[in-house]
């Protein structure tokens, strides 16, 4: 699969104005996703950690053009963007962090992190996926209401199957790459 580098990413995000907070919280959940990567392919897990790393550094690309015009649907514009420079791969699984996908259930290593990942970091910190949620469900009120059971318990899933491979607990996740949660 033919991937950017990161420094495209990250001009990407330049290019469209995106404003400091996004690109605060776009790499942490980088971090976290390429962390867990790592750890799952240490554990023997076929997975693709390049794809892992442009994909959740480009999760949240059109993010600032959401913020900005709320006809842009989340996701959609973000694979929209990297069919146009050529990466239609890349840009189906940045779309997949979207929280509905969850409900459908992911086929790959790469899809579960990239969501899980995002479901980790509210702004630019590592929280609980307890706490993530409360935030989204509360400040999407409109949008999650009537699937809020459903999601918490598709993410749980989620995050049970990764910690399932994995030596460590959820909650030490932030110590491990080195943030106090």
């Amino acid at each position: 699969m033919k991937l950017p580098t990161r420094e495209q990413c990250l001009q990407w995000y330049e290019d469209i104005g995106t404003h400091p907070d996004i690109m605060k919280h776009v790499l942490m959940v980088n971090k976290v996703a390429v962390f867990l990567a790592k750890k799952l392919k240490e554990n023997n897990i076929k997975i693709n950690v390049e794809l892992i790393d442009r994909a959740s550094l480009l999760h949240d690309l059109d993010k600032w053009l959401c913020i900005n015009d709320d006809k842009v649907k989340h996701g959609y514009e973000t694979e929209k963007i990297l069919i146009k420079k050529g990466y239609p791969e890349l840009g189906y699984y940045a779309k997949q962090h979207v929280l509905d996908f969850s409900l459908q259930g992911f086929d790959t290593w790469e899809e579960k992190v990239i969501c899980y990942a995002d479901t980790r970091v509210l702004r630019d910190k590592i929280v609980s996926l307890n706490e993530r949620l409360e935030y989204i469900f509360e400040r999407y009120s409109n949008k999650y209401s009537n699937k809020e059971k459903k999601l918490r318990k598709a993410l749980k899933k989620i995050e049970d199957e990764i910690f399932s491979k994995l030596d460590f607990e959820p909650d030490k996740l932030g110590k491990l790459i080195g943030q106090n949660i």
